[in-house]
């Protein structure tokens, strides 16, 4: 099994932009990975040597409301246990910072649902909170409703 490094640090701007490329999230600036870094609250970054092979971070306002974004481990390395580790680490870190109660959300990538249970999460709409379904807004496009 391969030894892997977690740091609490991003990966560069132009990796940070490959991987989400890579990963079907769509092509975005090396100044806007830049800009999506810099605005980021935690980073958990995972590495095998010098090789970045995973990473997570959190957004958010930093005192009541997390939301892990970018979840990504290169394909290669996963079903590994290195999403899981990424996950337990930025939840850690967390922890550090959030009030009692503060919410931590996300939007599972279609298929991904079930990881994020087994770390406990819970899907929403389900019977045992009256949350409605988690929803998102894409901007920038030139057709909206």
């Amino acid at each position: 099994m391969a030894l892997i490094t977690y740091q609490n640090a991003p990966p560069d701007a132009s990796t940070f932009a490959d991987y989400r490329k890579e990963c079907g999230w769509g092509k975005i600036s090396e100044t806007l990975a830049k800009t999506a870094i810099s605005n980021s609250l935690i980073f958990i970054s995972a590495y095998n040597k010098e090789h970045l092979v995973g990473f997570g971070r959190v957004i958010g306002d930093g005192a009541l409301n997390y939301y892990i974004q970018d979840l990504i481990v290169e394909k290669a390395w996963q079903s590994q246990g290195i999403g899981k580790a990424i996950l337990t680490k930025l939840l850690a870190e967390v922890d550090k910072q959030a009030v009692t109660g503060a919410t931590v959300g996300l939007m599972a990538a279609s298929g991904k649902e079930q990881f994020y249970e087994l770390c406990g999460f819970t899907k929403r709409p389900n019977a045992k909170h009256k949350h409605g379904a988690g929803m998102t807004l894409i901007v920038g496009w030139a057709a909206r409703v």
